[in-house]
């Protein structure tokens, strides 16, 4: 899903998300988790085998292709490719990317082998923000807060972390901090205390 409509998913929930926050909505972590779910159940996480700049390398083709597939007048989906994470932060707005993925300019243009590494890996600059923003606080639970925040940004912020690593840091902070649940025996003995009763 993630090469066709897995893209117009991810931009339509974070373009949502935005402007309920600019509406005045705020935004909690359980509500932020319900999207990073969604990414979750559709397979927007780029997990593709296949090695885009490496694509681009050896695919003139292709290289070209993605040079006429335009995000911005002057930025083009083989400079996303080649750029980092946070340089794409800086120069693409989620409305962008939305305008972009409904465009519909990957479908029919972008060769098989590589349209589903092209949707993954829009989805994934495309939610960067929005992953290492709300994987903070529960990255820093995690850590049980032996740096400061700051510092904990500073290493989320490295690209050695992927949304699905960032998405797994929220799960594993919820799992730390949910109550512990009853085992099988003490149910049954609060049962049976019921019953006495």
């Amino acid at each position: 899903m993630a090469g066709g409509f897995g893209p117009r998913v991810a931009a339509n929930a974070l373009l949502t998300l935005e402007h309920s926050k600019k509406g005045g909505y705020v935004v909690e972590q359980d509500e932020a988790k319900m999207v990073m779910k969604l990414f979750e159940k559709h397979g927007l996480f780029e997990k593709s085998t296949t090695d885009l700049k490496k694509c681009l390398a050896e695919d003139q083709d292709l290289a070209n292709l993605t040079k006429g597939l335009k995000l911005l007048p002057d930025l083009s989906l083989h400079d996303l490719i080649l750029m980092g994470a946070d340089q794409a932060a800086k120069r693409l707005s989620l409305k962008d990317y939305h305008e972009f993925v409904w465009a519909n300019q990957l479908l029919g243009q972008v060769p098989e082998k590589c349209y589903r590494a092209c949707g993954d890996h829009v989805s994934e600059k495309m939610a960067r923000r929005f992953y290492r923003r709300w994987a903070l606080d529960p990255f820093w639970d995690l850590i049980h807060y032996v740096m400061s925040r700051d510092c904990c940004e500073l290493v989320l912020a490295q690209p050695l972390f992927s949304n699905q690593d960032l998405w797994n840091i929220c799960v594993a902070a919820a799992r730390e901090n949910a109550p512990p649940k009853k085992s099988e025996n003490s149910r049954k003995k609060s049962s049976a205390k019921r019953r006495e009763l």
